[in-house]
């Protein structure tokens, strides 16, 4: 039911540590000796109470609140922080409503309503920046369509214009036919004088066409074996490749072709830990890094990637499960931590997702795309991204954990693009 994800929803804020409000809630139940059901109940009410008693003051509390829980999510825990483009649907609203505020506060709970109607926004499974997105997207798309028709209307009628020829002239006529009379005269006379000189060098014509097959026989021979070398010397180093592990910086093409469901090569059975909660879901859609800081313990080769940049899947894309891999090294002195994002899960997954480098270690992972239309999916921004923090020394912990994210000083992030060749 509606209701009950909802519900679902709002326990998650309150008790999921990965939410900040889940961890202010809990840092203030350990303080108190309180539930954290109630101390959620207790601010929820109190709030409410606030906006209602501050008469002349709610106008000043319920915009502070609106303005300060997204400066949170963007600048203290950006982490948390949403998708781009329902941060701009969100501001949006909240500025068309505040522009209201002093024609609607005469209304009774006029800014608990405004409370109610930006919670909406996010609130599943209403999720309304999703669908006013959506209609922004539909109205643009159509205005775009009715410009592109107008050009080529205007574009269709400038060349009927064009090619309507102007009639000619009496002058014009007699010049041309008078014209057209010295030129079929000079015609005749040329093609009189072409003809007796074929007859001369009928016979020297006829050696130079046998020269010319001759030579260019001996080229096209010459031309076959050198291909063939050279197809020859291709396949020898290509097998030769094949046989060693590549450089640090290197490129490395998918080996593994493609892997149905269950097949061979499959690495993992069962659900993708990706799938469970959103922690996996990139929140931007922009490319590059995304962190608060940037420290000197960080090295841009700490990770080596094979591939460096992306990862190609051929068609078709009908399996249940198509299967590339691509390997990753440490080669740092350091135990790295990682965790594996994407913004086209569960399309998009890669196994393991999250996990420890050992010092100098190399791991194989599995990216699999699931069965999707090519012609009616969205992939052109398709990306996986890899967070790592480089551990202290002092940590022994085997198993990875969130707390190793929030407790490092600094992170990094490489984007792997996710392309498809029809």
């Amino acid at each position: 039911m509606d209701s009950d994800v909802s519900m679902n929803w709002i326990k998650e804020r309150i008790h999921d540590q990965k939410h900040f409000t889940a961890r202010w809630l809990d840092s203030a139940a350990k303080a108190s000796g309180q539930k954290v059901e109630n101390l959620a109940k207790v601010f929820v009410v109190g709030l409410i109470v606030l906006l209602i008693v501050a008469d002349n003051q709610a106008h000043f509390f319920a915009n502070l609140i609106l303005v300060l829980v997204p400066f949170l999510l963007v600048f203290v825990y950006p982490e948390e922080q949403p998708t781009e483009r329902s941060l701009l649907v969100y501001f949006i609203t909240f500025g068309f409503l505040t522009t209201l505020d002093r024609n609607l506060e005469k209304l009774p709970l006029y800014y608990v309503i405004k409370l109610a109607i930006l919670l909406l926004l996010y609130l599943p499974p209403f999720s309304l920046w999703k669908s006013i997105d959506e209609n922004v997207k539909k109205m643009v798309a159509d205005e775009k369509s009715q410009e592109n028709t107008k050009k080529d209307h205007l574009n269709s009628m400038e060349t009927l214009q064009s090619s309507e020829p102007a009639p000619p002239s009496s002058t014009e006529s007699f010049v041309n036919k008078s014209t057209r009379n010295t030129v079929s005269t000079s015609r005749r006379s040329l093609v009189t004088a072409r003809e007796k000189r074929d007859e001369q060098s009928a016979p020297l014509n006829q050696v130079m066409a046998d020269q010319t097959a001759s030579t260019a026989k001996s080229f096209k021979e010459s031309e076959k074996s050198t291909q063939q070398s050279t197809r020859l010397a291709t396949l020898d180093s290509s097998a030769k490749a094949s046989m060693r592990m590549p450089l640090a910086g290197e490129a490395m093409n998918s080996k593994s072709g493609t892997d149905l469901a269950d097949g061979s090569r499959r690495l993992k059975l069962g659900q993708n830990p990706m799938e469970n909660g959103s922690f996996h879901n990139l929140k931007s859609d922009t490319d590059g890094f995304n962190s608060t800081m940037i420290g000197p313990a960080n090295n841009l080769n700490d990770l080596v990637f094979f591939p460096m940049n992306s990862l190609i899947f051929n068609a078709p894309f009908d399996f249940d499960n198509l299967t590339y891999h691509m390997k990753i090294r440490n080669n740092s002195h350091h135990r790295i931590a990682y965790a594996v994002k994407g913004n086209a899960v569960p399309r998009v997954m890669v196994y393991p997702p999250v996990g420890i480098f050992d010092v100098k270690e190399t791991k194989v992972f599995a990216v699999t795309v699931q069965k999707f239309d090519y012609n009616l999916t969205d992939f052109e921004k398709d990306r996986i991204a890899f967070d790592y923090v480089i551990l202290p020394d002092n940590c022994r912990d085997q198993m990875f954990s969130l707390k190793m994210f929030q407790n490092a000083d600094s992170k990094r992030r490489k984007n792997i693009r996710v392309l498809y060749n029809p």
